[in-house]
Order: C-alpha cells, then structure tokens, then sequence
C-alpha cells in the first residue's frame, strides 16, 4: 500500500483536475467496452511503437487502417516486450516499471472515442516516449556493461544505439525539411498518405482554383467523401468541406438544383458552420427569392458574425424586402467588421435616407468621407 499511495495520489488530482477542466471524465456517454474498441486499442498501441523505434512516413496527415495495423509486426513485438518485461520484473524492477511507462502512459490516446483525426499522432507519444528512452538509456548505460564480459559486445552495444540516435535525427531533419512551404508539405503527405480524405480536399481546391479543373476537383471531392466514409472514425468536418465543395463546384457547373442539394447535406452534418449558408444564400439571391435568400444569410450570421460578406448580402436582401431600417443595421455592422468596405457606409446611408432617417444618413457620409480622407 505505501509503495502505491504515490501513484494513488497522483490519479486522484489527475481526475480531479481533467473532470474540472472539461467538465466531464469521459466525453463518451457510455462506457461500453467493445471488441472494435479493444481491437483499435491493441492496433494503436503497436503504430505508436512503430513510430518511435522506426519513424518513417511521418506526415500530419497520417491514416490508421485497423486490419492492417493488427497483423502489423510491431503490434507482437510490443506485446512480446510487455511479457519480458513481466518476466524480469523481479530481477529489473525498474527497467519493467520504465517499458510499461509507455502503454499506460499512452491509455488516453488509445481510446478512439476520444479522439479526433489522425489517430496516431506523434505528440500522443511525447509523455510516454520519456518512459521508453529512460529505459534505453538504463540498458545502455548500466545493464548491458556489467554483463557484457566482452569488448566487442560492449562495441556492439555502442555502434547500434549510436546507429539508432543518427537514424532518428536524419528522420527527423529529414521531416522538418518537408514543412518548408505549403506545397510542398501537401505533396510529401500525399505519398506518405495517399487515402487521408482531407489531402483530397486539398488536391480538389488545388484543381478547381489554380487549374480550373472543375471536373477533376468534384472527382478528389467525391473520393474524399468515399475514403472517409470508409475509416474507422468518420471526421464531420471533411465529410462537410466535401459537400460544400461539390456544391461550389457544381453550381459553377450550371447545375443549380444539385448544388443545393449538396449544401443542404453540408448543413445536415454541420449546422453550426456558416459557409455553406452563404452559399444557398447567394443562390436564392439571383433568383429573387429574397426571403429564402435572406434566411441563409442570416443563419451565416448569427454562426460566424465576423462575415462581412455575409452581413452585406443580408443587407441588400432586406433591401430588395423594403426592411430599410434592418438593412442600415446589417451594414453597418458588415463596415464594423471591415472599416474599409466603403460600399457598406453608402449602402448604409442610402437605407436610412430609404427608412425617412435623412439626419443619420448624413451622419454616415460625413463619417465616410473623414475615414477616407485619414485612410
């Protein structure tokens, strides 16, 4: 009991403060332990020790294919050093207590309930690597010279972990390099990570704003709904930029009613995002239909008031609806949020002069005109 109180104590303030912090222990509303959850769990752990003994293929963009990691080499090795670690425990009481530092360490990042895209990241490792590299150096430093009895193993021992440090930093330069610019990143994480959805969002507006591809980008549009239908954990947000994507694109395409459609499956999956409400908006608009084109906008609004656009627009269409004294407060919030969008303060002068208020519309351009002249 004295020798487990310490690591009691510390639970018990590490529960006390991740409960206050984010309100809950587990975001999960159950806790249902499953096979899918055990299995990832397992799987994850050996692609974390993937990374730490071999780190190659690092991107930010990393995928997790979960049939593939749970026959993967590294899930029995690590497996195979927890049992030896075991075994020894009586006889290296600390180097076992350093090697299980690493799974118990990682338990948070092995939830997959808990986590967000990638599943496997490098800064999950950062606190349990501290246990795995301690334990390292104690072979290194302590256990392997006093049982090596002879020199050319100890030289051996020598050469491989100093092989080991030159393989790690040579990877590790080698990665950093790849961060340079943005283009570069993106094409380095394609070949690390061919079937990351998000990377085919990024080929898409690549394709459809750079080349005029519009073809080619619904085509890396649709694959990245596809691949990120398919992964162990669906992410909403890419699943979202993929139907606000197609939308665009399909609404540059003439096809109007499709276009809806697929902003209206943006909204579906996330209601609180304003993109894909300017979008419809700015359909309905040329059409006339300033009511339906009014009510986008203003949900664009009230999820991300900083949207100037946004704002303006709804402006205008109050406008075109003779609500003169909502559309001088639209535009005059759309040149808060942008002091130099000189349209806005006209606009704003013309619906108050609309709305019978000649005295504040003065007001407006007098303000107009003394921005202007300190701009």
């Amino acid at each position: 009991i004295s020798r487990l109180t310490p690591y009691l104590s510390a639970l018990a303030v590490y529960f006390t403060i991740r409960r206050l912090a984010l309100g809950h222990f587990l975001s999960a509303t159950r806790l249902q332990i499953t096979g899918k959850l055990l299995a990832s769990a397992v799987a994850l752990l050996g692609q974390h020790t993937r990374l730490f003994f071999w780190p190659a293929h690092l991107s930010a963009f990393r995928t997790f294919n979960l049939h593939q990691a749970l026959h993967s080499r590294w899930l029995w090795l690590t497996v195979l050093a927890l049992l030896l670690a075991v075994a020894f425990q009586a006889r290296a009481p600390l180097l076992c207590f350093l090697v299980f530092w690493w799974p118990v360490a990682l338990l948070p990042c092995l939830d997959i309930r808990q986590l967000s895209v990638p599943l496997v990241a490098d800064r999950f490792t950062y606190i349990p690597a501290a246990g795995l590299c301690m334990a390292i150096a104690l072979l290194a430093v302590k256990a392997l010279p006093q049982h090596a009895t002879r020199r050319w193993i100890k030289v051996a021992v020598a050469a491989g972990f100093a092989t080991l440090m030159v393989l790690w930093t040579t990877r590790t330069v080698y990665s950093i390099s790849q961060w340079r610019d943005n283009q570069t990143l993106v094409n380095y994480s394609s070949r690390q990570a061919p079937d990351d959805p998000s990377l085919h969002i990024v080929k898409g507006w690549e394709l459809q704003y750079r080349k005029n591809d519009l073809a080619g980008a619904a085509r890396e549009f649709a694959l990245a709904l596809s691949l990120n239908r398919a992964s162990l954990l669906p992410n909403s947000s890419v699943t979202y930029e993929a139907y606000v994507s197609l939308g665009e694109v399909t609404l540059l395409q003439g096809n109007t009613d499709e276009a809806i459609d697929y902003f209206e499956r943006a909204i579906h999956f996330s209601p609180t995002a304003s993109e894909a409400y300017q979008f419809l908006g700015s359909v309905y608009f040329p059409r006339r239909e300033y009511a339906q084109a009014a009510a986008n906008f203003e949900r664009a609004v009230e999820n991300d008031p900083y949207q100037a656009g946004a704002r303006f627009y709804l402006a205008t269409c109050w406008m075109k609806l003779g609500k003169y004294g909502e559309a001088a407060l639209e535009f005059r919030a759309a040149w808060q949020v942008d002091p130099d969008d000189w349209q806005a303060y006209n606009s704003e002068a013309r619906a108050l002069a609309a709305a019978g208020q000649s005295r504040q519309a003065a007001q407006v351009l007098r303000l107009l005109a003394h921005r202007k002249k300190h701009h």
